[in-house]
């Protein structure tokens, strides 16, 4: 679940800073950095909270998954944006 949530959430950052940052509705590396880096301070910050809980802890591996998943995405739209 992790690998998926933070694709969706990397998805939603790269639309979101898109339409902020550039008017153009292209993909770029510069919003794509933003939008994975985004992400791995969203997964840090979960992680960092959820050691804090009882119940759940934290790990640097979900971190891994999460930027894996962000990362994901952003080759994704690269390459469909090569192939377009």
């Amino acid at each position: 679940m992790h690998f998926f949530n933070y694709a969706i959430l990397s998805w939603l950052a790269l639309f979101g800073f898109t339409l902020s940052l550039r008017p153009l509705k292209k993909w770029n590396f510069r919003v794509a950095m933003y939008a994975v880096v985004f992400c791995l301070f969203w997964a840090v910050l979960d992680e960092t909270n959820q050691s804090f809980s009882l119940v759940r802890g934290g790990s640097l591996r979900d971190v891994g998954l999460d930027t894996v998943g962000a990362i994901f995405t952003q080759v994704v739209f690269f390459i469909r944006k090569k192939c377009v």
